[in-house]
């Protein structure tokens, strides 16, 4: 339970703030019942987990802020309300939700228990617990709703600044909301329908008819923003939808002089030609986020794990194009095991979400690896284990840099190494993904040019990787002395010190790296340094050397492919260059 009488503070500025849905307990989240004081007492309300979903993909928080005046009673003790409300996130959890924060007020001004008797500032329709968790959560008051059955509800949600939502099967007097509907699941989807009509220029009404297919979805333009929205691929919304776009008309180009002094045609050819990931692989991953497929066989946390070790292996090699064949198989198998509802298992979804992110964004599909960065986030944050959210932080900083938000990425990461700090690094595995955060972190800073930030992050990762225990790192995070020096690198480079970072990679050496990936990565980081520092020769030899390693770290890497591009249009006489593009284009399947 929150004690929610503490005085009201503002928001934090040290975090972005984001929306949130306040849901009512009794009555509104679960069925309603005459002073409940037993978790099995809880029982949801009908087709609430679909909305709820949806609701928490999109980036609203969902905290529930309830009166429970059973406290003051006598009916209920601190330690009862706690197991129901134990009940309360394991039964949201069985449809994959959840709750950010559980604000509950034990005060009555006719309570007798004395503790619990009087007047308080938290007690709805005071708005107290809201402005609490908008202060402890990082909430936007502004961009929230408020969710409820009754009068004080709506109240509370005004008071706060909040729209409101009322769930009543008729008007109630004193309870004028924003949105009136019959149940909550309604009340919810219309909130939705508010969200993406703002999103995307519409209004909530087009949103509904869109749905109800009252409206055809052959417009283009309002197919991609909604797309946008979503997060998904426009024509996999028209899938979904059941309609299908018209073909663009076919114009030919008139011939035109380009005043670039370079061939599009031989630019564009090089910067394609060795991309190994077959474009209808790329598709069916793009319909499995949207539709995601039945496992090809009976699901089972060894086969999970069986099919997860595999996909790494995969990774860690530079297979990419098997890989992402078998990405729809090995996440449809992690859903599956997580219908079970343990934490263990949405540790284990997390994860295979987190692969799917690395991976995505090495091959620059950016679109879909913000949608399995944003699944692995929510699926670590049910686990509730300090490590899976750190992992999730460190692959959504990835989607984020990419997306020109390195800020948000800096705070982020940082956030997460502070959980992993918490948890006292008594473990291996701990100290190691604390390590790695404080890398994460680093080069996150540096991407969001807070130089000296950067700077003291990877000296106290440099600190905290000489201290760790001879042995191979976890799965997850494998972090070495030479690791975190590459990391430097990596940072020096962003930071525009070339030269500097060259130096700091000078003693690296493949050996001191367990796998093709990670090694391929030395050879392209100080490519990327060697071509900052304007030297062509030494990047054509870095990155020569990198093919030879894991061709997949030159061929599929869009920031590395432009980068052989570059050098054969500008540098095509210096050493290794012409046997670099030579490489490059023999590696086309």
């Amino acid at each position: 339970m929150r004690p929610a009488e503490l005085p009201i503070y503002a928001p934090r500025p040290d975090r972005p703030l984001r929306p949130a849905v306040f849901l009512d307990r009794d009555g509104t989240l679960t069925e309603p019942r005459h002073y409940p004081t037993r978790p099995d007492d809880l029982v949801l309300q009908r087709d609430i987990g679909s909305p709820l979903r949806a609701l928490q993909h999109q980036g609203f928080a969902l905290i529930v802020v309830t009166n429970q005046s059973a406290l003051a009673r006598g009916l209920l003790d601190a330690e009862g309300l706690d197991a129901m409300h134990d009940r309360l996130r394991t039964l949201l959890g069985h449809h994959r939700v959840h709750l950010d924060g559980i604000y509950a007020c034990p005060h009555h001004p006719d309570g007798t228990v004395p503790r619990y008797r009087g007047s308080c500032q938290c007690r709805k329709p005071a708005p107290g617990m809201l402005q609490q968790a908008a202060h402890d959560l990082g909430i936007d008051l502004t961009r929230s709703w408020t969710v409820g059955d009754s009068p004080c509800d709506i109240g509370a949600g005004r008071r706060a600044g909040t729209r409101t939502a009322l769930v009543a099967a008729t008007p109630l007097h004193h309870a004028v909301a924003d949105v009136h509907r019959a149940t909550t699941s309604e009340a919810l989807c219309q909130i939705l329908r508010h969200h993406l009509g703002k999103a995307t220029g519409y209004s909530a009404s087009a949103v509904s008819r869109l749905e109800t297919a009252d409206r055809p979805a052959t417009d283009l333009d309002m197919l991609k923003r909604f797309a946008d929205a979503l997060v998904i691929p426009p024509g996999v919304l028209a899938t979904l939808l059941g309609v299908t776009p018209p073909r663009a008309t076919r114009v030919a180009n008139a011939q035109r002089t380009d005043t670039s002094g370079e061939d599009p045609m031989k630019r564009r050819s090089l910067l394609t030609a060795g991309l190994a990931v077959p474009a209808l692989a790329l598709e069916r991953l793009d319909e499995a986020l949207a539709l995601l497929p039945a496992p090809t066989s009976a699901p089972s946390a060894n086969r999970l794990m069986a099919q997860y070790r595999q996909a790494r292996a995969q990774f860690n090699r530079g297979i990419h194009a098997e890989l992402i064949e078998a990405l729809p198989d090995l996440l449809a198998t992690a859903e599956a095991c997580a219908d079970q509802g343990e934490a263990a298992d949405y540790a284990r979804l997390a994860a295979c979400y987190d692969l799917a992110t690395e991976t995505l964004s090495k091959v620059g599909r950016y679109d879909a690896s913000r949608i399995t960065a944003d699944r692995s986030n929510t699926y670590a944050r049910i686990s509730g284990d300090p490590l899976a959210s750190a992992a999730s932080a460190r692959a959504f900083s990835i989607v984020l840099r990419h997306a020109g938000r390195a800020a948000t990425a800096q705070r982020i990461t940082l956030h997460a190494a502070a959980q992993v700090e918490t948890t006292g690094l008594t473990t291996a595995a701990q100290a190691r993904t604390f390590a790695q955060m404080l890398c994460t972190v680093a080069y996150a800073a540096a991407e969001a040019g807070d130089r000296d930030r950067a700077l003291e992050m990877i000296r106290d990762a440099e600190r905290a990787a000489a201290l760790l225990p001879e042995q191979p790192g976890t799965p997850t995070f494998s972090v070495t002395p030479a690791s975190v020096t590459l990391y430097k690198v990596g940072v020096l480079w962003s930071l525009g010190d070339a030269g500097a970072a060259v130096h700091a990679g000078q003693n690296l050496r493949p050996e001191q790296f367990a796998t093709a990936e990670r090694r391929g990565r030395l050879h392209t980081d100080m490519a990327r340094a060697w071509w900052r520092w304007g030297k062509a020769e030494q990047t054509a030899q870095a990155l020569l050397a990198a093919h030879r390693t894991a061709p997949a770290e030159v061929r599929d890497r869009p920031s590395i492919r432009a980068i052989v591009t570059d050098l054969a249009q500008h540098h095509p006489h210096t050493s290794g260059v012409r046997e670099l593009t030579a490489a490059v284009r023999s590696a086309r399947p």
